[in-house]
């Protein structure tokens, strides 16, 4: 068990700490898919999966929230994972089934039994490609298990796991889980390739639409909370804010909960006035009548929070960041001080501003290293990402080039080194850089990349990239001393690559004299670098990059690359 917990994501599961943020249904609302759904997992015969489809906001993860809480009532729920995008656990494919198993077994005594053997004669099955963890780690010991009932897994989010390959994966997985007696419910958008990755003949399928009945219930029910708790309110009397503002509300939600609960977000903050703050969302027009998206009430709502922030400027730079994440970042997100270092700003500024947006983010508790802060549903950035519904606040050009000044001078901190871990640029890479065009103000310090977030302590995806940099350089026709200068950068990672992959050991004595004593002509510093690398490998250490022989001997990057560059004119 402990090798299965420690290789699963508890923070997915229906009832964990990270369930705070993921309400259930409200009282009384979507009754109709709670009852489809009890009756799927409750019939008698061997029941196909179910995948449960809605567009974002329809409030799938609150019905697959409170089927869980009723599943869970009368113990017949196996497992629950709630996928997050970006998340660094909830978001990864390869802790599903581990974390299925675990939860079963908690549940399931008979279940226990059968398994335990299995990953103690075989601790890496948790490792295993998902169709073999699914097979090993649960179909098979349930099937021995034989439970007097069926259990029923959810797996909520299916849209949201790190790769659409993954995700067609853990839909073929499931389909065929029947024949074994356990039940599976998979929850996601109705993406084409979720529903394409197995035949439909293999599948049950409920679609979630929305609900303007629901939608009423909701927001009544939510006004009156607010008026009867929140501080400011003292004195309003029932009924507020009234009928036909409520039923205004309804008509823009176009039926999804998302468009409410972002309002009660919005105008339940305990900094604020609830009566301004359903003042500001009354003065959002009305939808557009010839829009064929339900959501244009929402990105008017988005628009009239963001404008609600004091500092647009700041702002701006802040979302253009978030809207950069997947080309910028080496890691799953980022934190806010990740942010703040990248604008060179404060941590208590960043926090400042976000802390305006909390209806549609969810920011850490305190900030620190890898504190992550995520979006309260995808349909935020989604809205950043299309030019059309976000309007100014879209990720232009004029943006990508800003921000593209502000990750190089991060580049370029020569502040930073060794064993100074924590710096932002740990954590960039240069794929955004090269989706850009060559600024002047770019240009202009482009040789002074520190070499540390090259060939340093940083993820090693850099010391790859100068070949791709070097590309971009010439195609945008720098400074001959700045192509120079990378091309110098670009033959430093390939000597690096050439020590690492042909070890000298395999190398003939005399062949070894031979060449050392050539080395030693063309550079007696080169020579240094070469003998503390073979000092390391016959040592037996098994990283002896650059960064180890630099410290080693106590030399600059500087030194290093004149030294290995000086090969250039005798090897090409």
């Amino acid at each position: 068990m402990r090798i299965l917990y420690g290789a699963g994501a508890n923070e997915a599961s229906h009832n964990s700490g990270e369930s705070y943020g993921r309400p259930p249904c409200h009282r009384d609302t979507r009754q109709e898919y709670l009852a489809h759904l009890a009756a799927w997992s409750c019939a008698s015969e061997a029941s196909k999966p179910l995948w449960m489809c809605g567009a974002a906001g329809a409030g799938k993860s609150a019905i697959a929230q409170s089927f869980c809480e009723q599943l869970h009532a009368y113990g017949w729920l196996g497992g629950g994972f709630f996928f997050k995008r970006g998340h660094p656990s909830r978001g990864n494919a390869q802790k599903l089934f581990p974390t299925l198993a675990y939860q079963l077994a908690t549940v399931c005594p008979k279940f226990k039994v059968a398994l335990s053997p299995c990953v103690a004669n075989d601790p890496a099955l948790v490792g295993k490609s998902l169709s073999i963890q699914l097979q090993t780690l649960i179909l098979e010991p349930y099937r021995d298990a034989a439970p007097h009932h069926q259990f029923v897994m959810v797996i909520d989010g299916l849209d949201e796991c790190d790769g659409e390959d993954l995700q067609q994966e853990i839909m073929r997985c499931v389909m065929y889980a029947h024949s074994f007696g356990l039940r599976f419910l998979v929850v996601s958008r109705p993406e084409s390739h979720i529903q394409t990755a197995v035949p439909p003949t293999s599948f049950h399928k409920l679609v979630i639409e929305g609900s303007f009945p629901d939608i009423q219930r909701y927001l009544v029910d939510k006004f009156e909370c607010i008026r009867t708790t929140h501080e400011a309110m003292l004195g309003v009397i029932h009924p507020w804010p009234g009928y036909d503002k409520i039923n205004t509300l309804v008509y823009k939600s176009s039926g999804h909960f998302i468009y409410a609960a972002t309002i009660i977000r919005f105008i339940e903050d305990g900094d604020w006035n609830p009566v301004e703050r359903l003042n500001l969302v009354m003065g959002c027009g009305e939808p557009d009548a010839d829009s064929n998206s339900p959501f244009t009430a929402l990105d008017q709502l988005y628009i009239q929070i963001l404008k609600a922030v004091p500092s647009q400027f700041r702002l701006q730079r802040i979302l253009a960041i978030a809207s950069a994440n997947k080309e910028m970042w080496s890691l799953d997100s980022f934190s806010i001080d990740d942010i703040a270092q990248i604008l060179q700003m404060t941590p208590a500024s960043i926090r400042l501003t976000l802390g305006r947006l909390r209806s549609v983010i969810l920011l850490p508790e305190t900030d620190g290293e890898r504190k992550l802060f995520f979006w309260h549903h995808a349909s935020f950035p989604d809205f950043l990402s299309n030019p059309e519904r976000a309007g100014e606040f879209y990720f232009n050009d004029f943006a990508r080039s800003s921000l593209a000044v502000s990750v190089f001078k991060a580049f370029c901190d020569s502040h930073c080194s060794q064993p100074s871990f924590g710096h932002v640029a740990e954590c960039l890479n240069f794929n955004f850089i090269l989706t850009t065009k060559l600024s002047s103000d770019v240009a202009k310090s482009l040789d002074r990349v520190n070499l540390d977030f090259i060939f340093g302590w940083c993820l090693t995806a850099n010391r790859w990239a100068t070949k791709d940099v070097l590309d971009w350089l010439k195609f945008h026709d720098a400074p001959r001393k700045v192509i120079q200068h990378w091309e110098n950068l670009d033959y430093m990672a390939k000597f690096e690559f050439y020590l690492t992959k042909y070890p000298v050991t395999d190398t003939p004595h005399e062949v070894q004299s031979n060449q050392l004593h050539y080395i030693n002509d063309v550079s007696p510093r080169l020579l240094d670098i070469v003998q503390a690398y073979i000092l390391f490998e016959f040592s037996g250490v098994e990283s002896y990059h650059l960064r180890y022989i630099r410290w080693v001997l106590n030399i600059s990057w500087e030194e290093m690359l004149a030294a290995i560059t000086t090969a250039r004119r005798y090897t090409g």
